[in-house]
Parts: C-alpha cells; sequence; structure tokens
C-alpha cells in the first residue's frame, strides 16, 4: 500500500483528465505505467500528477488533482475492484470477468463488444 493514498489520487487525477479532456485519457495512463511507483511508497504528488496530465495535454487541472474532485467516483470504482479481489496493476474487469494479465486482452473486450 502507499503511504500517501497514491492509488486513489492516480485514479482521480486519471477520472479528472478523461473528463476534461477524453483524448488526453489513455496517454496520460500510459504515463502513469511507464512512472509507475514501487509498491509501498508515496508515488507522485498531485503536483507531478498535474504535470503530467499537461504534458499529454490536459491542463489547468492542479485543483481537480489536489482536491479529489472526483473521489466518489474513485471510492465507488477502488470498492469494486477490491470485490474482484485487486491485486496488481494494471487490473482489467470486462463483462464482470477478470483479465488475467497475460492473455489478449483486445480479444477480450472484442469477445465481449461482440455478444
Amino acid at each position: 500500500a502507499s503511504t500517501s493514498k497514491y492509488s486513489s489520487r492516480a485514479l482521480n487525477a486519471f477520472a479528472c483528465v478523461a473528463d476534461s479532456k477524453p483524448e488526453s485519457a489513455v496517454p496520460f495512463l500510459n504515463k502513469l505505467m511507464e512512472e509507475q511507483p514501487k509498491e509501498g511508497t508515496a508515488g507522485l504528488t498531485n503536483a507531478q500528477l498535474a504535470e503530467h496530465a499537461a504534458s499529454v495535454g490536459a491542463t489547468g487541472l492542479e485543483q481537480c488533482a489536489a482536491n479529489g474532485g472526483f473521489s466518489g467516483w474513485t471510492k465507488a470504482t477502488t470498492d469494486k475492484a477490491l470485490g474482484y479481489g485487486l491485486t496488481h496493476t494494471p487490473f482489467v474487469v470486462v463483462n464482470d470477468v477478470l483479465w488475467d494479465g497475460k492473455s489478449g486482452l483486445f480479444s477480450m473486450i472484442d469477445e465481449a463488444t461482440v455478444s
């Protein structure tokens, strides 16, 4: 576990980006995954999260990142993931099926969207 609630803060920052500039959401997520902190460390600060958002084109998110603008959604999403047995990152669930982290994620998504 993080010493600064990094996972919740990063998820909140992701929601800020997705809400304000949807086309920057995936590049922001990629940036976070590239710089994912070691387990048990503080992780990035809110200011660093906002800087990463700005680096992919989502500017002006300092307040949203700092004040937990999507904290309700973040808590609900985290609670749902914990219900699935959240153990690792990335943690992906498609149509109530947990991705194993190894098999083809895109084929899993394709199968879910066809049915």
